[in-house]
């Protein structure tokens, strides 16, 4: 039986820590505003992927900050020293874009 990864999908991801090579098709859900996870690391590190491994697709939400997709949040926050606000909109298109991420990872 084949027990490995199919796909990943990666919300608030901290990506400075990676070349962005990765093994399996990845999905990076991240928002504009996220002053935790910024989404500037996410862009920098797609930029300089060196084209090996599998695909990653990177979804930056405008206007959404770190923990746009829980509501929880509703009423934004400081957490740690970052600002935590749940998005409605951002978290409506993130899952639908897990959805068809998912749905394309294991139709094969």
């Amino acid at each position: 039986m084949d027990r490995k990864f199919k796909a990943a999908v990666a919300y608030y991801p901290n990506c400075s820590a990676t070349n962005g090579d990765v093994a399996v098709p990845t999905l990076i859900l991240i928002g504009e505003l996220d002053d935790w996870t910024p989404a500037k690391n996410c862009r920098e590190m797609m930029a300089q992927r060196s084209g090996k491994g599998s695909a990653v697709q990177l979804d930056v939400f405008k206007g959404a900050r770190h923990a746009f997709a829980s509501p929880s949040f509703k009423t934004g926050t400081e957490q740690y020293g970052h600002r935590v606000e749940y998005n409605a909109a951002a978290a409506e298109k993130s899952a639908s874009d897990v959805h068809t991420f998912l749905k394309q990872a294991f139709s094969g």
